[in-house]
């Protein structure tokens, strides 16, 4: 009986799992995060932003898609220094940036460009005498096509280990490939 029961449970955990929430934002469509415990923080006509809290590990992680209108320049290297230009913006937060890597792709048929960055924030922790940095492991996507480019995309994914994860790599990896511009069929 124990068997069937945990066979059940585990089908269970499987469907809802592999059945991830699907959100439409203008012309983009974003998949919720696969990993449980995940939850939407806020949506709006043009974005929307999940929410996770590791209680173990005190840690935050965030994942945004969203949809935009470039208003980029049309050159594949001026796009790339925009996106860097907003990108290194918002990791003003971080006391440090140890790393990033900045690149062009066309993986998706279109323009895209990505940015992985590891850096270093002030603990949420309320003992001051705690306060360590953290590091914070990000990622970003940023898409645009048609001609001139009318429509954007905007993927990002956020987790805070002290070491990099396999596992949270790959799994931001998959929310980032879950946004995509809506194709009607």
């Amino acid at each position: 009986m124990r068997l069937l029961t945990a066979l059940i449970l585990l089908l269970v955990q499987h469907q809802v799992h592999a059945a991830a929430a699907t959100y439409r934002v203008s012309s983009v469509t974003i998949r919720e995060p696969l990993a449980p415990e995940w939850r939407v923080q806020s949506k709006s006509e043009h974005r929307v932003v999940f929410f996770h809290r590791d209680t173990e590990t005190d840690s935050d992680f965030i994942a945004i898609g969203s949809h935009f209108e470039p208003q980029w320049p049309s050159s594949d290297a001026d796009f790339l220094q925009e996106f860097k230009k907003h990108a290194e913006a918002s990791n003003a937060t971080l006391q440090r940036v140890l790393s990033s890597r900045f690149e062009l792709t066309r993986e998706r048929g279109y323009l895209c460009a990505r940015a992985f960055v590891v850096g270093e924030e002030s603990s949420n922790t309320p003992d001051s005498a705690s306060r360590l940095p953290v590091r914070v492991h990000a990622r970003t996507l940023a898409c645009r096509r048609g001609s001139p480019s009318r429509d954007g995309l905007f993927a990002f994914f956020q987790y805070v280990s002290q070491d990099p994860s396999e596992a949270l790599d790959s799994q931001a990896e998959s929310f980032i490939q879950g946004v995509q511009f809506y194709e009607r069929k």
